[in-house]
C-alpha cells in the first residue's frame, strides 16, 4: 500500500515537473489564453535590411494586429500607415499543440498568409508561426509586440 502511494506520488511529482517546467512550451494551452494573447500589433521582424527593393519590400516596417477575429497586415512607409490586406483568424488549441488559422486575405497568391499556422511560441513580447506552404517549404513568421 505504502509502495504504491509512492510511485503515485512520485509520478504525479514528476509530470509537474516535466509538464510544468518549460515556461515556454505551448501544451495545455486553451483557445481563449491563446487568443488573449495574441490581442493587439505585432512588428514582423525581417531578416534583410529594409526598405530593400532587390526583394519587393519597399517599406520600412509591416505590422499585423489582431482583432477579436480579424487581422490586417499593414506596412508604413516614411510617415504613412497603409493596411495591405485584411482577413480572419482563429484559433484551435490541441493537447499538445496550437493552431492559428488564417483566411480571407486577397493578397495572397502564393498561399503565403491564408493558411493554418503552427503556434510555435506565444508569450507577451514574441510571436513565432509557422506553416507548410501549398507549393511546398515552409514559411515562418517571427514578431515582436508593438503595444
Amino acid at each position: 500500500m505504502n509502495t504504491a502511494r509512492i510511485i503515485i506520488s512520485a509520478t504525479l511529482i514528476a509530470c509537474v515537473f516535466l509538464f510544468g517546467s518549460c515556461e515556454n512550451n505551448q501544451w495545455f494551452k486553451s483557445e481563449k489564453d491563446l487568443n488573449n494573447k495574441i490581442q493587439g500589433s505585432w512588428k514582423r521582424q525581417f531578416f534583410t535590411p529594409l526598405p530593400n527593393p532587390d526583394y519587393g519590400l519597399n517599406f520600412n516596417e509591416e505590422y499585423w494586429t489582431f482583432v477579436e477575429g480579424d487581422v490586417y497586415r499593414m506596412h508604413i512607409k516614411g510617415g504613412n500607415t497603409d493596411t495591405i490586406d485584411e482577413g480572419t483568424y482563429s484559433i484551435d488549441a490541441k493537447w499538445f499543440s496550437s493552431y492559428l488559422k488564417m483566411e480571407g486575405f486577397t493578397n495572397d497568391t502564393a498561399g503565403l498568409f491564408n493558411n493554418k499556422f503552427t503556434i510555435v511560441e506565444l508569450n507577451r513580447d514574441v510571436l513565432l508561426i509557422a506553416a507548410d506552404v501549398p507549393k511546398g517549404g515552409i514559411q515562418q513568421y517571427e514578431f515582436s509586440r508593438k503595444n
